[in-house]
């Protein structure tokens, strides 16, 4: 069991605000039968927006593997406050639910289930402005299946497809998509993923596909990553086509006393725009 006490980003800058006070607590329990585990969590969280309630909310986590071959997981979210006009509420009220089945019948191969149902998240402070439109929040509905192979030991590949609609949209969203992995490739050391995905929906038909190359140094503790990917997406309505080109590179690094540094920088190239990001990190491990 444990507590957390804090604040959420800032809505406007995600920079740090004490006005964003959040609380909570979780209690988990693990169940142990022969061989398998079967685990449950149980969350609460209060969310303020300059110390008033913004979100509360319920989150429960539920993963076994009690079926040989077979992993179970699932998790939802259910809040508990609600704020119309000055009205009050504390009704309990499904926010998101995920079920996933994941199967391994033989080493090579394995496949991946899930269900996945959510509303857009009501912060009633936050966007008070804009409530009228979010209270009329369908419920959207997802399926996946991704099936995964491993013809030899460095060399993974995964197919996908996903299926999703909601109440109200002229039609459902599509995606499917491919990943292939190429763990330590010889003499280089480097480990190289590809990808590629296509999207179709009511409103816009796009493509991703990139690359990704990843480099250890074990003598120096050191983590080299660099990514690039291709965005395209076209609309139905006449809005211009986007199309991004987006560059990012990372290093991480163990330093003296279990500290760990990363930098992380994500450039995104467009016709006529450039965004620019650098994210530090430093970790303290006990």
């Amino acid at each position: 069991m444990g507590a957390v006490v804090g604040s959420h980003p800032d809505f406007s800058d995600y920079g740090y605000n004490i006005k964003m006070f959040e609380y909570g607590g979780y209690f988990g329990r693990i169940d142990t039968f022969a061989t398998s585990q079967m685990e449950n969590t149980v969350a609460f969280m209060n969310q303020t927006n300059n110390f008033v309630t913004d979100r509360r909310y319920l989150y429960i986590q539920h993963s076994n593997n009690l079926i040989s071959n077979a992993n179970i997981f699932a998790s939802s979210e259910f809040d508990l406050y609600q704020n119309d006009n000055g009205a009050i509420t504390n009704k309990i009220n499904l926010t998101s639910l995920y079920v996933s089945l994941y199967l391994t019948p033989f080493r090579f191969v394995s496949l991946s289930l899930s269900f996945d149902a959510r509303r857009n998240t009501i912060y009633y402070e936050t966007y008070k402005n804009y409530l009228e439109s979010l209270l009329s929040n369908e419920l959207r509905k997802g399926y996946r299946a991704t099936l995964f192979l491993r013809p030899v030991n460095n060399i993974f590949i995964s197919v996908n497809g996903c299926y999703s609609f909601q109440p109200g949209d002229p039609k459902p969203s599509n995606n499917y998509g491919a990943n292939f992995y190429y763990s330590q490739i010889p003499i280089l050391e480097v480990s190289t993923s590809i990808s590629y995905s296509k999207l179709s929906s009511s409103y816009t038909n796009g493509t991703i596909s990139g690359i990704r190359l990843d480099k250890y140094l074990n003598s120096l503790d050191l983590n080299l990553s660099i990514n690039y990917q291709r965005i395209k997406y076209d609309f139905e309505s006449d809005i211009d086509p986007i199309v991004q080109d987006i560059a990012s590179g990372e290093i991480s690094i163990k330093l003296p006393f279990d500290l760990y540094f990363g930098l992380n920088y994500e450039g995104v190239f467009e016709k006529v725009n450039t965004y620019s990001r650098f994210y530090i990190d430093l970790t303290k491990r006990f």
